[in-house]
C-alpha cells in the first residue's frame, strides 16, 4: 500500500520521551515499513527515523501545511491516510475526495472528526459513530517484566491538571504511601511540580523509564480527560498495576481486577491502593499482551485497512 503517516505537529516523533502519540506513530510507521508498503510521513521537523526507506516531511504552519497535504495526497494517491495531526481544516478534503482516513489516538478534548475513519480508540466510539475500532497497542518485547517491586508509587506524565497529578497526591496523603512523580513540566501549568511531595523531573530514556515504573508497586493514572494512555500500557508491559478512574479514556487501557483497577470516585482509587500486592507482575503483563501487544494487534489490523481502503476511490 501507498501510505501518508501524519504525526503530531506539537512534538517530534521519536521511539523515546514523554510524547506518547509520537512514539504511537513511530512503531506504526516501522510496522508498515516491515510489510513492504511505500510509507511517506509528515512529522514534527525535530522527528527522526531509523528507516531509510520512509520518505519524510516536515510541518510548517497549520494553514500551510494543510494547503501542502491537499495537493501532495491527491498528487500521490494514497490508499490510505493515517492523521493524527488534528488540523480541523483537513476534515472537508477527507469528506470531498472520499479518502480512507485511520485515527489512532484522539484527544478527548479535540472535535475533528473526520468522515471515512478507522479508530484505534475505543473512547472515541460514540463520536465517531460510523467509525470502526481496530486493535492498536505497543511492541512488548521492548518492556522487560519487573518482578521485585519496590515500596513506591509512581506517576508519569505531563505535569498537568488534566492528568490529575493532584488526585494522585492526595490520594498518597490520606493513605500513608510514597508516591514519585515523573513527567515534563508544562508551560500553561508552571507551578503543578511544586505542588507535590516528590517530583523528579522528565525521565530521559528507555532504560530509565523501565526502572522507574517497572520498579514501581503501582502506577497512578487518576486522568480527567485523556482518550487514552501509553504508558498505561509501558507500565502493564512492566508488570505494574494501574490504579486509574473511570472518568476519562485511561479506564479503557486497565482490564479491571487483572492489570489494575479502575476506581469510580476518590475513596474507590484510595481503597484498591490496598489490592495491589494481590496482582502478578507476570500475570498484568500477560494479560495486558494479549489485548494491546502491537506484534499480535497488527496482522489483523493491516488486514482490516487493507480491506477498507478497497471501498473509498479518489
Amino acid at each position: 500500500m501507498k501510505i501518508l503517516i501524519i504525526g503530531t505537529p506539537r512534538q517530534a516523533t521519536l521511539n523515546i520521551g514523554s510524547n506518547g502519540l509520537g512514539r504511537h506513530v513511530y512503531d506504526y510507521i516501522g510496522k508498515f515499513v516491515e510489510k513492504g508498503d511505500e510509507v511517506t510521513a509528515l512529522l514534527h521537523p525535530d522527528s527522526k527515523l531509523q528507516w531509510n526507506s520512509v520518505r519524510k516531511l516536515s510541518f510548517v504552519d497549520e494553514l500551510s501545511s494543510v494547503a501542502y497535504i491537499k495537493s501532495f495526497v491527491k498528487f500521490n494517491s494514497f490508499d490510505i491516510v493515517i492523521d493524527n495531526s488534528h488540523f480541523h481544516l483537513l476534515s472537508k478534503l477527507y469528506h470531498d475526495e472520499n479518502l480512507p482516513v485511520i485515527n489512532f489516538i484522539h484527544d478527548e478534548e479535540c472535535d475533528y472528526t473526520p468522515p471515512n475513519t478507522l479508530i484505534g480508540n475505543e473512547h472515541q466510539k460514540k463520536k465517531y459513530k460510523t467509525g470502526k475500532i481496530i486493535k492498536t497497542g505497543i511492541i512488548f518485547k521492548k518492556y522487560k517484566v519487573h518482578l521485585d517491586k519496590q515500596d513506591y508509587y509512581c506517576f508519569c506524565a505531563k505535569m498537568e491538571y488534566r492528568k490529575g497529578y493532584d488526585i494522585a497526591q492526595k490520594v498518597s496523603q490520606k493513605m500513608g504511601i510514597k508516591t514519585i512523580f515523573a513527567g515534563p513540566r508544562v508551560p500553561w501549568q508552571k507551578e503543578a511540580p511544586e505542588q507535590v511531595d516528590n517530583w523528579i523531573g522528565e525521565i530521559s530514556g528507555h532504560s530509565k523509564f523501565c526502572d522507574f515504573v517497572g520498579n514501581a508497586k503501582a502506577i497512578f493514572c487518576p486522568s480527567r480527560s485523556d482518550a487514552g494512555g501509553l504508558v498505561l500500557w509501558e507500565a502493564s508491559a512492566l508488570g505494574t498495576p494501574v490504579l486509574t478512574t473511570s472518568d476519562s479514556g485511561a479506564k479503557h487501557n486497565v482490564i479491571h481486577g487483572k492489570t489494575g483497577y479502575i476506581a469510580e470516585n476518590f475513596d474507590d482509587l484510595c481503597e484498591y491502593t490496598k489490592k495491589i500486592n494481590f496482582l502478578d507482575p507476570s500475570t498484568v503483563r500477560n494479560e495486558a499482551a494479549k489485548k494491546w501487544d502491537l506484534d499480535i494487534n497488527f496482522e489483523e489490523t493491516y488486514n482490516i485497512v487493507s480491506e477498507f481502503k478497497q471501498g473509498l476511490r479518489w
